[in-house]
């Protein structure tokens, strides 16, 4: 459990950001977490917060956290992750006026894929934030920070050992980039609009910038033959890139003999529970707990490669087959090895997709830091 002077400085965060009085939805996300992040986890959170700040102020560096943390919403709410894990939304700055968008049904979409603003009632502008990632499968939290021990509080403390370990080493340099960008050209990273049709089309085409070319190869050889229609699809094949036998030797088959969409394949292991979860509680009669659990716990086996290690038991496969998953989907899951962190995929496509824009748009600032 989280202290009191903790959880007042995260519902002042919360209220600053949504009002005093925010939606239901939004309460019972951040008092899941509150159950189960205890007060080490915590401080060990706000510590990093001021790693960020030393860094920013003293080295003009600016630093990303470890993926993990980027999927609470208590570390969005400290300004640790610039990732918002709640369902795509509208959100007005002003009235805190709050639209999800059509979330029962677009529970796997990108907020890229909507128009970036909305007019609200009070007059103003909403801008659109969040990207569904839920908190049940951190329930065992992932960090593990207490086998690691406390992170030095100054960012000139950290060792590259350090930084592989508490920080998200391989977009280090993205993330300053970006911010030297912001500082060059005025132009700050979360006013940028990329639904312009040119941009979008560049970036579905293949021609963007990301952290190494190997990896470049992957995604465009993925996008020759998948062919992305919408920044959703483009943001699994950068998920495929993260997971290891989701795409090679697995679903890249389905999808050229099945009748499969990329945007019915769960890539990530938030994706499958999210699919899984909303599969279950339309189709069972069971309590949420027991929907939730059975979830999680096929998500978690299926993302860890345990279904490939040791077949799925027929329980398992007489179960996804009764509440209306194919054949193609029970075979995906059991070539599984490894099924990425949806927070992990979501920064390097935000970063594909930042470069690129300042790239196109700021081409002399962007060659002067690359």
């Amino acid at each position: 459990m989280i202290n009191t002077k903790n959880w007042n400085l995260i519902l002042e965060k919360l209220y600053n950001k949504y009002g005093e009085n925010p939606d239901v939805f939004i309460m019972y996300r951040l008092t899941s977490e509150k159950l189960i992040l205890d007060d080490y986890i915590i401080e060990y959170l706000i510590s990093l917060t001021n790693v960020q700040k030393d860094a920013l102020v003293n080295h003009n560096e600016k630093v990303v956290p470890h993926y993990s943390t980027c999927s609470t919403l208590v570390a969005y709410l400290l300004g640790l992750s610039a990732i918002n894990p709640l369902p795509p939304h509208y959100y007005c700055s002003d009235c805190k006026r709050i639209e999800f968008i059509d979330y029962d049904e677009k529970a796997d979409s990108c907020l890229y894929d909507y128009e970036p603003c909305r007019k609200c009632n009070c007059g103003n502008t909403m801008k659109i934030d969040g990207f569904n990632i839920p908190f049940e499968l951190y329930a065992p939290y992932d960090l593990k920070i207490k086998e690691k021990g406390v992170v030095p509080l100054k960012y000139s403390d950290y060792s590259e050992e350090l930084k592989r370990k508490f920080l998200n080493f391989p977009f280090l340099k993205s993330s300053q980039i970006c911010h030297l960008l912001e500082s060059s050209t005025g132009v700050m990273n979360d006013d940028i609009n990329f639904t312009d049709e040119f941009f979008k089309k560049r970036i579905l085409n293949g021609n963007f910038i990301s952290r190494s070319n190997k990896i470049n190869e992957f995604y465009n050889d993925v996008i020759k033959k998948v062919k992305p229609t919408n920044y959703n699809e483009f943001l699994k094949i950068i998920e495929f890139g993260h997971s290891i036998d989701a795409w090679k030797n697995n679903i890249e088959y389905v999808i050229e003999i099945e009748n499969v969409k990329l945007s019915d394949i769960p890539v990530t292991k938030e994706d499958l529970y999210n699919l899984l979860y909303n599969r279950m509680i339309n189709c069972l009669d069971n309590e949420y707990n027991t929907v939730e659990h059975k979830a999680i716990n096929i998500a978690l086996k299926a993302s860890k490669g345990y279904y490939f290690k040791n077949d799925m038991d027929s329980y398992t496969k007489e179960f996804l087959l009764n509440i209306g998953f194919d054949e193609w989907f029970i075979s995906y899951l059991s070539k599984i090895i490894y099924l990425p962190s949806k927070a992990m995929s979501v920064i390097e496509f935000k970063y594909i997709l930042l470069l690129t824009w300042y790239d196109i748009y700021y081409k002399e600032e962007f060659k002067k830091v690359s």
